[in-house]
């Protein structure tokens, strides 16, 4: 009997051997572990060479790299646009506004300290973009550039709220009407 076939036989897995059989299993694996060099752990390995690896057939070679694919093609699906982004429907862009504290896309709310990042979906074309935020009668502009649209666009700006008043953050692209998003203070 070799180790697996002793310790399926421990679990119950196999019938009763015949007699001496684990005996004798048990004798053959001390005779062999006094045959092997002893290890060197410090250099991380036995010394012993590694058996060949087994050869798989080709004939299933491309099933399995249509589906692995496909699910890469399924997983780059969910990270160019994630669940909950708005998206645009009928050209129309749209701003969301992702909270960095706990990743809430399109949040609606701030605690002071708390770090968004602006995220901008639009049909595709090159559009001139300016980010600002209004808090208490305060302007403050956070960046502006020129883009490329796309769906779930980070824009490359981020910035934290402070204050106790709500804030308006709004995008203006080209010369569209601004994109506007509310946030308000959580009590």
């Amino acid at each position: 009997m070799n180790w697996l076939e002793l310790e399926r036989q421990a679990l119950g897995e196999l019938p009763e051997p015949p007699e001496g059989a684990v005996e004798l299993g048990l004798a053959r694996i001390q005779a062999d572990r006094r045959e092997l060099p002893p290890l060197d752990l410090s250099r991380g390995d036995s010394g012993l060479p590694l058996p060949p690896l087994p050869t798989r057939s080709v004939r299933r070679a491309p099933v399995v790299v249509g589906a692995v694919a496909l699910l890469l093609a399924a997983g780059l699906g969910l990270f160019v646009l994630p669940a909950g982004l708005p998206g645009f429907k009928g050209g129309e862009p749209t701003l969301a506004l992702e909270r960095q504290r706990d990743g809430a896309l399109d949040a609606r709310d701030f605690r002071p300290g708390d770090r968004f990042q602006a995220r901008l979906s639009c049909p595709p074309g090159d559009r001139d973009w300016t980010l600002r935020a209004e808090q208490d009668g305060q302007i403050e502009l956070l960046g502006s550039g020129r883009l490329s649209c796309a769906n779930g666009l980070k824009l490359p700006v981020g910035w934290t709220v402070d204050g106790g008043g709500p804030v308006r953050i709004c995008l203006q692209l080209d010369q569209d009407e601004p994109l506007c998003r509310e946030l308000q203070p959580l009590q």
